[in-house]
């Protein structure tokens, strides 16, 4: 199973909103509004009756030690107090509907762009997966496509209908609500709508494009926590329906998109887990098959996971495997030639206090190509990565290769929990305590891992987010070995033949080009 799929991240669509009932935005209009209308009546009712009190205690008709106010008094009060609290607390949820409706409703309304950049709202860092609504099951919609040729596996009855006077609209945006807060839910409702083709067919082809992807994501999230949850066959069926809508989505729009094209490899690669628990080996072989056409290079994680066992008997997979990983170091060394090309330096340095507490700048490490990996020992993705840094610096270390680890961690006193790491890792390279100051220097720093690439002249020529598979990280370090070193002035080296003193002459404090230079 693949791990490391982000439902609202890791390069494509990202969601984000919070939608809120009408009924209930009514209900709490209605109640801020009597709340501040009815509090100044009993508040002014009050305010009388305890005048009225107040004199007849001064007029000694009433005992302020014994009855102090009279109960009407009293209870007019208490509703006067109350009712201020609400309508303070009623204004307040008003408000926070408000902004959360608006800022649903006007993304729902934006034009939807398919491509690199968010979609529907803001980014989200770490969705709610604890609301679930119930198993979905899977539905028989129109809209699920085949799955590979020969493929087998029921499928549950289709969820309930919504309101037939509702327009598609209100659950199309109720689905980009939920898709942050309750993915179980946005998942069955997207379902609902996919079932429907009168509903699909009010849909603009943005809309529907849009709703495909994120059906499929959200299955693909859903079905990741059941399985690790030990619901395998759940997380295993939801994982082949998510691949019959994105096939859905390949058959409907294309060209795909970037962003598109690498969600395909995650859900490829886990309907093959799927298929491949299931016994159906040929059809989860042809998954494989797309889930690598689609991008998929962790040729590392396939090597190791358990729910591929069944496809190892057959000697296909190792054909399979030999031919692809080939392919993945021609494909990764033609992208890595574009972003090397297309990458925007920027100025980069550190001197950080290693284990031991000595110091390690970078600018000691000039004439080597430096690997700098942003992580931290809680990070679940940088702690996969680091048996790829211990291979590529015994690999690579002789040609001129310096990994150095800059660690962010969580406590007061870290580098114990450094340590015990390194060693049972085998780390072989240096590890220093990273500040905010360091990694403030990283442009629009997303997340752990991060790994700068630096050339032999010191210069950041590819920044990296998230887990790499080897055979790429392999292909960037081979790459920047097989760069010249920086240049040698050879004429500063050669020595001037003497020349003739010139008689002094006096200088002034006025400035001249070439005398100083402004610090960076």
């Amino acid at each position: 199973m693949s791990n490391d799929f982000d439902a609202y991240g890791g390069g494509g669509q990202q969601y984000q909103g919070g939608h809120v009932e009408p009924h209930r935005g009514t209900v709490l209009i209605v109640f801020a509004i009597l709340g501040w209308f009815v509090c100044p009546i009993f508040s002014v009712v009050a305010w009388v009756m305890a005048r009225a009190d107040l004199e007849k205690i001064r007029a000694g008709q009433m005992d302020p030690a014994g009855e102090g106010l009279t109960n009407a008094a009293k209870i007019v009060s208490i509703i006067a107090i109350v009712l201020n609290v609400l309508a303070i607390v009623g204004m307040c949820l008003l408000f926070g509907v408000g902004l959360a409706t608006a800022a649903n409703e006007g993304g729902a309304n934006l034009p939807v762009e398919i491509g690199e950049e968010t979609v529907f709202g803001e980014e989200i860092t770490s969705p709610a997966m604890d609301m679930p609504v119930g198993d979905p099951g899977d539905v028989p919609h129109r809209l699920l496509g085949p799955g590979p040729k020969g493929a087998t596996g029921a499928v549950a009855e289709t969820p309930a209908a919504a309101d037939p006077e509702a327009t598609v609209e209100d659950p199309y945006r109720r689905v980009l609500g939920l898709a942050s807060q309750n993915p179980d839910g946005a998942l069955l409702l997207a379902r609902t709508i996919l079932t429907d083709e009168k509903k699909t067919g009010e849909l603009s082809d943005a809309q529907l494009r849009n709703l495909l992807l994120l059906t499929t994501r959200l299955a693909q999230s859903v079905g990741i926590r059941k399985a690790r949850s030990g619901d395998v066959e759940g997380g295993h069926q939801l994982f082949r329906q998510s691949a019959g809508h994105y096939r859905s989505l390949k058959d409907k729009f294309k060209p795909l998109t970037p962003n598109e094209t690498q969600v395909g490899r995650h859900v490829f690669y886990n309907e093959a887990c799927a298929l491949s628990v299931a016994g159906e080996n040929k059809v989860a072989l042809a998954a494989l098959q797309q889930s690598f056409q689609h991008g998929w290079d962790d040729l590392d994680h396939i090597g190791k996971d358990p729910d591929l066992d069944n496809l190892r008997k057959l000697p296909e997979f190792n054909q399979l495997l030999a031919t692809q990983r080939s392919a993945v170091v021609e494909r990764a060394k033609k992208s890595l030639a574009r972003e090397l090309a297309t990458n925007t330096p920027f100025p980069f340095a550190f001197s950080l206090p290693d284990l031991d507490g000595k110091p390690l700048s970078l600018e000691g490490q000039k004439g080597k190509v430096v690997i700098v990996d942003i992580w931290g020992t809680w990070c679940p993705p940088c702690r996969a990565e680091i048996p790829h840094f211990v291979k590529l610096q015994e690999r690579y270390g002789k040609d001129g290769l310096q990994i150095i680890g800059i660690n962010y961690e969580r406590g007061q006193n870290p580098i114990p929990g450094i340590k015990a790491f390194a060693k049972e890792f085998k780390i072989n390279y240096p590890c220093v305590i990273g500040d905010p100051a360091t990694r403030n220097q990283v442009p629009a720093f997303r997340g752990y891992p991060t790994t700068l690439f630096i050339d032999r002249s010191g210069v950041v020529r590819l920044k990296v987010v998230g887990l790499t598979p080897y055979e790429r990280l392999e292909a960037i370090v081979t790459t920047l070995l097989a760069e010249p070193g920086p240049k040698t002035d050879t004429k500063a080296k050669t020595k001037a033949p003497p020349t003739k003193k010139k008689p002094a002459v006096k200088t002034s404090s006025v400035w001249r080009p070439g005398r100083y230079q402004m610090a960076a």
